[in-house]
Parts: C-alpha cells; sequence; structure tokens
C-alpha cells in the first residue's frame, strides 16, 4: 500500500493530481480503521490530510469564522472562539464518542463519513455553515444542509477534499445550544442531536434556528419548528408545542415510534438551557 502525508495545501494538490481515483483519503482515522477491520480489505494507496497545514487553521473575522476540517473534537471543545454565540457547536463535539476518539477524530471526518447519528452535521446545518470542498484544483464550497444527502451519502466525489467549514456571523444577542440524548450519558450514539440557535430579545425569540439529527438518514432544519418558535418565549409551554410538531414529522417519515413518543420532553429539556 502506498501512503502519502502532504504537509500543507500545495502538496495535498500534487498528490492528489498523481494519486489512483481510488486513493483513500483519511485525517483521524477512527471512522476508516473500523470499516477497515470489518472488510479485511486495505486500500491501494491511502492520502493521510491530517498534516496539511491549512486544514488545522482557525481563522475568525468579522464576518464569520472558518474551521479547518482537521481541528480534532477534543480542540473544538475546549477552543474559546466558540464559547460565544457559535456554542452548539463546541457542545456538540463534547458529546463525540470517548476522549481518546475526541483527541484523533475531526470534524471534516465526522461530516465526510455522513452518519445519521454525527453529532457535528446539526449544528453545522443551524449557523448555515458551508464545507469548503477541494474538487479538481479548484474550491467549491457546499452548504453543510446540501452536502450530505442521506445515510453515509454525499456530493463528495472521488479526491475531494473538505479543507474546512465556513460559519457566517452571527446576529448579535444570538446564543445557541446542542442537546444530546443517547442510551447513555457518556460514550453514547445519538438518538436525538438538536442545535438551536436563537436571537433573544427580552427572552423572546425574534429569529430561530433549529436542526436536528439521528431522526432520519441525516439531520434536518426545522423551518417549521423554527416559525413556531419565533415570537415565543422558549418556555416549557413552546417546547410541548415543538414537541408535537417534532412527533408529527416523526411518525410521518420514520417508524421509530419510542422516538416520537419522546418527542416532547427532548424539546422541552432542549429548550431549557436558554431559560
Amino acid at each position: 500500500m502506498k501512503a502519502y502525508q502532504p504537509k500543507n495545501l500545495r502538496e495535498l494538490e500534487e498528490v492528489l493530481r498523481n494519486s489512483a481515483l481510488n486513493a483513500e483519503i483519511l485525517a483521524g482515522g477512527t471512522d476508516f480503521i473500523i470499516a477497515e477491520r470489518r472488510s479485511g480489505r486495505q486500500p491501494e494507496e491511502l492520502i493521510y490530510v491530517g498534516g496539511v497545514a491549512e486544514m488545522k487553521e482557525w481563522k475568525a473575522a468579522e464576518n464569520g469564522m472558518f474551521i479547518g476540517a482537521c481541528c480534532t473534537m477534543s480542540q473544538i471543545e475546549q477552543s474559546p472562539v466558540l464559547a460565544g454565540p457559535f456554542a452548539a457547536v463546541a457542545e456538540a463535539a463534547a458529546g463525540v464518542g470517548s476522549v481518546q476518539i475526541r483527541n484523533r477524530g475531526t470534524i471534516g471526518g465526522n461530516i465526510a463519513h455522513a452518519s445519521p447519528a454525527a453529532d457535528l452535521a446539526a449544528p453545522l446545518m443551524c449557523f448555515d455553515s458551508e464545507a469548503v470542498v477541494l474538487r479538481g484544483g479548484e474550491l467549491a464550497r457546499i452548504p453543510v444542509e446540501r452536502l450530505i444527502t442521506g445515510s453515509e451519502k454525499t456530493l463528495l466525489k472521488k479526491k475531494d477534499v473538505i479543507l474546512g467549514f465556513w460559519l457566517p456571523a452571527c446576529p448579535e444577542n444570538t446564543v445557541s445550544h446542542y442537546y444530546k440524548l443517547g442510551s447513555r450519558r457518556q460514550v453514547s450514539i445519538s438518538r436525538f442531536g438538536v442545535a438551536i440557535a436563537l436571537r433573544l430579545e427580552e427572552e423572546t425569540a425574534v429569529q430561530a434556528r433549529i436542526a436536528i439529527g439521528a431522526i432520519g438518514e441525516k439531520a434536518l432544519r426545522m423551518r417549521g419548528m423554527e416559525r413556531a418558535l419565533t415570537g415565543r418565549k422558549p418556555d416549557r409551554e413552546t417546547g410541548r408545542l415543538l414537541g408535537r410538531m417534532l412527533e408529527e414529522h416523526i411518525r410521518g417519515t420514520s417508524g421509530r415510534r419510542y422516538k416520537a413518543w419522546a418527542s416532547a420532553g427532548v424539546m422541552e429539556d432542549a429548550l431549557a438551557v436558554f431559560r
């Protein structure tokens, strides 16, 4: 097996030009190792992008923020830059797997693998984030909401590489939260992953964004729930209203009745942090 370890964007572009079409690309490798052991097959060529300097960068600006695709969950969890309006991203990263997984797993891999329970998908969608993708030597920006098309399915082509994610700046007075419900408190796969970003004025949501993961083949923006929350306080009554809407959605799209029954409690709990 041939292995490549580019150190910067220029080297990465050169490797991609000269490597085989079916070359495997990995960063943290947490998903790759499991898949390889299950299949018993090794790729002919492996491109490790975890050393590409530009993919480990953070760039904060007045109009938004760039998070490199090779930033690990631990780095995202502990970042002071994400302590403000983008807190839901850090909270989602904090709930991924074990400490060992968070130390290796990357935000780019979490999205590229496109598990229905991927924790970072919902908050990135909630913030209208775009994936910055290197494709054929050119840069493409694809909204994360469009990039993930289904369970372990994306718009990524062979030898496409996610370089990072662009998060547009949030309006003033925006607060966010990520609520995860799993089968246990720690090291758990999401049964619900609720990302909420609210712009609050006098305890009332004047703008609301909601995305929910693990209720279907991919995380979804819940725009009907966003409209229902706008103009209301994030109290228990609103939580019950959103819970009924989520229950109706799950019953109409999935056979997971236990998730429908849990919806009211999930949305009440997800909004509790804003009260």
